[in-house]
C-alpha cells in the first residue's frame, strides 16, 4: 500500500471550596467579590485604568506600547483590536534556536497578543503550529480561558513553524525541552509587563505544548488548561486501536456505518469517478482509470477523520444509507486533485510535525483492516509516480521515547493545577493524559463530540465546578459562593471563536 504515501493522515487537532476568615484576619486583595469575573486588583483600581497606561519610572506614565518595546529582543507593532476593550500587538521575540548556547543562532518567533489589563490574568495559547492566518485573526477571537477568567491573550507560533525558525536551522534543536524553554522565556520578559498570573493552553498540539512547558517549568504556570491534547507512546501507539474500536454511541451503529462507507466508497470508484469527471472541472481530464483509483484515497483515514473533525449525535444522524444515490456520497469523500499531485510541497505551517512526531512525539495507530479485501481490487499501478520534495531536515531522526514518558511521569506523580479537556468521541483520547487528583488536577471528558470539545459544553453544575477551580488556582478566592454567570456568558459569547481556532488546526492538515 505504498502508494497511499501521498495521503494526509489526520493529526492532531471538583469539588467547590469555600474559604473563611481565619483568627479575626481582614480580608486581603487576594479576596473578591461574588461574581469572582474581575481579579481584587481590577476591581480596586477600576476607577484609576486608562487603556494601558501604567505609572512607571517615578511616576511617569508610559504606554503600553512603549512598555513592551522596553523588553530586550522584543519588536512590537501594534494592530487593529476588533474586540471591544482590548489592544492588540503582533510582537516577535528574538529567540536562541539553542537555550543551552543563547550566544548562538537565533530566531524570531511570532506572538499575538490581545491586551485587556496588566494585573488580569494572562493566558499563554500556543498554536503548536504555525501562525494560520494573518496576525489580526488572531486579534479578533479568544481562546476559551482568555473568556472564561476575562483575561490578555498572548498567542504563540511554535518554533520551527511558519516564520518562527532560524535562516539555516539545525533540526535536532526542534524538541519539546526547547520549546518549553520558548514558553519560559516569553513568560519571564512579558511578567515585567504583566503582573497577574499565567495560564498555559492550547488545542490539539497547541495543548500538548502547553503540557510540555509545565512540565519543565511549572512554576512559571498558575495553571494549563491542555484541550483533546493526546500523549502517544511510540511512533505508531497501539492504545488508539482499541479506543476507536469502541468510539461513538454504545449501540455501535454509527461506528459500523461509518466504517463500512469507506469499503463502500471503495466498491463503488467507478461511479464515484464518473460523478467527479461530470461534476468537477479539475477531475475531468483524468483518465478514468486513474481517478477510479484516486477517488479511493479519503477511505484509508475517513474513520480516524470523521470521528476527530465531525463525531457528534447530529454527524452520525447524517450519514447516507448504503446504496444512497452517488452524490450523497460524494459529499462525504470530495475530489482533490492534490492526490495525485502533491499537496503543494513543504508547508512550513504544518509540515516541522512530521520531524517531531519521528523525533520525541510519536503518533497513532489507525487501523485499517476494514478495508484490506475490497482494496485489493483496485490497480493502484496506473497511478503517476510524482517524486516528493524531501523534508529539509533530511533523513528521519531516531525516535527517543523517554522525553515522552517522563511528561507522562510528571502528569501522574506531580503535576498541579492541571485541568484536561477531552472528547469522548474524539479518537486523539486514546492518548488522553492521566493526572492526579490529589495534586489538584482534572481532566474532565465532554460527552458525543469529538476534536472540538469546550468547557461550555459540559453540564452547568461541571461548568462551575471547573470555573470554580480555574479562579482558586490563579488565586481567585471567595467568602462566598460566586455566582458563575457571567464568566459562562463570555465562554458562551466566544464559543464559536474556540470553535474557529479548531477548525483552523484541521484544515491546516
Amino acid at each position: 500500500m505504498g502508494v497511499i504515501a501521498t495521503e494526509r493522515l489526520p493529526l492532531p487537532c471538583v469539588a467547590f471550596v469555600v474559604l473563611t476568615a481565619c483568627g479575626g484576619s481582614e480580608p486581603n486583595e487576594a479576596l473578591v467579590p461574588a461574581d469572582a469575573g474581575v481579579s481584587a486588583a481590577q476591581e480596586r483600581d477600576a476607577g484609576t485604568r486608562d487603556g494601558g497606561l501604567s505609572p512607571r519610572d517615578g511616576g511617569v506614565e508610559l504606554d503600553l506600547h512603549d512598555r513592551l518595546l522596553a523588553i530586550e529582543g522584543l519588536a512590537v507593532d501594534e494592530i487593529a483590536a476588533p474586540l471591544e476593550g482590548t489592544r492588540a500587538f503582533a510582537l516577535r521575540l528574538r529567540q536562541p534556536e539553542d537555550h543551552q548556547n543563547p550566544e548562538g543562532v537565533t530566531f524570531e518567533q511570532r506572538m499575538i497578543l490581545v491586551h485587556k489589563d496588566e494585573r488580569a490574568p494572562t493566558i499563554l495559547a500556543t498554536t503548536g503550529y504555525g501562525l494560520f492566518s494573518a496576525p489580526e485573526a488572531f486579534a479578533e477571537f479568544l481562546f476559551e480561558p482568555t473568556a472564561a477568567l476575562d483575561g490578555n491573550q498572548l498567542t504563540v507560533e511554535h518554533r520551527f513553524f511558519g516564520e518562527s525558525i532560524a535562516d539555516a536551522p539545525t533540526w535536532r534543536h526542534l524538541n519539546i525541552e526547547q520549546s518549553a524553554n520558548d514558553s519560559h522565556r516569553i513568560v519571564a520578559l512579558l511578567s515585567e509587563v504583566y503582573e497577574g498570573p499565567w495560564v498555559g493552553t492550547g488545542v490539539s498540539k497547541g495543548g500538548m505544548t502547553a503540557i510540555f512547558h509545565h512540565r519543565f517549568f511549572p512554576e512559571d504556570l498558575a495553571a494549563i488548561v491542555p484541550y483533546v491534547a493526546p500523549i502517544s507512546f511510540g511512533r505508531e501507539d497501539p492504545r488508539y486501536l482499541d479506543f476507536v474500536a469502541r468510539i461513538g454511541p454504545e449501540d455501535g451503529v454509527c461506528r459500523e456505518r461509518v466504517m463500512d462507507m469507506a469499503v463502500e466508497l471503495i466498491e463503488r470508484r467507478v461511479e464515484l469517478a464518473s460523478f467527479f469527471a461530470a461534476t468537477d472541472p479539475t477531475a475531468s481530464p483524468i483518465r478514468p482509470e486513474v481517478l477510479e483509483a484516486v477517488v479511493t484515497y479519503p477511505a484509508y483515514s475517513f474513520h480516524w477523520g470523521f470521528w476527530q473533525g465531525q463525531g457528534s449525535v447530529a454527524a452520525c444522524e447524517a450519514l447516507p444509507p448504503r446504496g444512497a444515490p452517488i452524490a450523497a456520497l460524494a459529499e462525504w469523500f470530495p475530489f482533490r486533485v492534490e492526490y495525485i499531485f502533491g499537496f503543494g510541497g513543504y508547508d512550513p505551517q504544518v509540515a516541522p510535525y512530521g520531524y517531531q512526531v519521528d523525533n520525541e512525539l510519536g503518533a497513532q495507530s489507525i487501523d485499517n483492516r476494514h478495508l484490506y479485501a475490497v482494496a485489493s481490487e483496485v490497480d493502484y499501478s496506473v497511478l503517476p509516480n510524482v517524486p516528493q520534495e524531501p523534508p529539509p531536515w533530511g533523513a528521519p531522526p531516531r525516535f527517543d521515547p523517554e522525553p515522552i514518558r517522563e511528561v507522562d511521569t510528571h502528569l501522574r506523580e506531580v503535576a498541579r493545577h492541571v485541568l484536561g479537556v477531552y472528547g469522548a468521541w474524539d479518537p486523539w483520547s486514546g492518548g488522553i493524559i492521566t493526572v492526579d487528583e490529589a495534586n489538584d488536577s482534572r481532566v474532565v471528558v465532554v460527552p458525543e463530540i469529538g476534536h472540538g470539545a469546550q468547557i461550555a459544553m459540559l453540564p452547568r453544575d461541571q461548568q462551575d465546578e471547573v470555573l470554580a477551580l480555574l479562579n482558586e488556582w490563579i488565586g481567585r478566592r471567595t467568602l462566598v459562593r460566586p455566582d458563575w454567570r457571567s464568566a459562562r456568558e463570555r465562554m458562551a459569547a466566544h464559543r464559536a471563536d474556540h470553535e474557529a481556532i479548531v477548525r483552523l488546526t484541521l484544515e491546516a492538515h
